[in-house]
């Protein structure tokens, strides 16, 4: 049902690499070889607490990367929230080439206190909310294959470095993923099911209202052209947020979403959160 792997399983990160049967490179073998590399590098960086690793990235690494911004930065400037291009701008995340993780984890150390660590790609949902309880946001370092600049079956550094990251510099939306984080730790497995939910209609697919305008708050849709694109078009269903109706509704990440939540604002969603929290309640 969703992108956080089967919440209802035992909590276990994958200890190996495992490639989705659909993903583009898989028949690349640079790919995949390099693919590798990145995972247990992260692993063991993760896992031991070191420093995140710092890459040289290829060529072709950074052409993706330059042509996937390029095409991204014209459509934030139109649709993004501004504490995502306030936090992008901060970050100073351009085109030009691919950050690592420890200059950016420096500025929002000093900024909000988040600290970025290394992910190896997709984690069980519970690690990776419950990391967000301590203000750590796990990112991807790899980027996605170059024959589908536009899909990623998995996070990426496009994903999560271009889409995640910025609003990170906000302390109203750290706030927001700590409460989140906060929740996951004592929840059963039903709740995290319904916590993902508020998640992915939010934080990952969300939407807000500025100026009487809507913007695109989730990182989702920030990092990828073509949910952006359908986001702004007639073809997406957008509600108004209100949590039952977000808590009672499913989806499906392998495709482009047929229904958005609109907030009036963040600070409605950071209500939401605490509401939740009120209601199961939770320290």
């Amino acid at each position: 049902m969703d992108s956080m792997a089967d919440i209802n399983s035992p909590w276990v990160d994958p200890e190996v690499l495992s490639m989705p049967d659909n993903h583009p490179g898989l028949s690349d073998k640079d790919y995949v070889r390099r693919r590798r590399m990145f995972f247990y590098s992260a692993r063991e960086h993760r896992l031991r607490k070191l420093p995140s690793p710092h890459f040289v990235y290829l060529d072709e690494e950074t052409d993706l990367w330059q042509s996937v911004f390029k095409r991204l930065d014209d459509l934030h400037a139109r649709h993004a929230a501004r504490v995502y291009l306030d936090g992008r701008d901060a970050l100073r995340i351009e085109r030009r080439r691919i950050p690592n993780l420890g200059e950016l984890d420096r500025t929002l150390q000093a900024s909000t206190g988040v600290r970025l660590v290394p992910a190896e790609g997709l984690l069980h949902g519970k690690t990776y909310f419950e990391l967000w309880a301590d203000r750590v946001m796990p990112c991807t370092q790899f980027l996605r294959h170059a024959s589908q600049p536009e899909y990623t079956p998995e996070p990426d550094a496009i994903h999560d470095i271009i889409g995640h990251v910025p609003p990170l510099m906000d302390d109203a939306y750290v706030q927001l993923i700590e409460v989140v984080g906060q929740m996951a730790r004592q929840v059963d497995a039903e709740r995290l099911e319904h916590l993902v939910r508020f998640y992915w209609f939010t934080i990952e697919f969300g939407l807000i209202e500025e100026r009487g305008e809507t913007r695109v708050l989730g990182a989702g849709i920030l990092s990828s052209i073509g949910e952006l694109e359908h986001a702004i078009s007639n073809d997406v269903e957008i509600r108004p947020f209100e949590l039952n109706n977000v808590l009672a509704t499913g989806f499906d990440n392998t495709h482009l979403q047929s229904v958005l939540y609109k907030a009036g604002s963040l600070d409605e969603i950071i209500a939401a959160a605490e509401a939740l929290r009120n209601r199961w309640k939770l320290a």
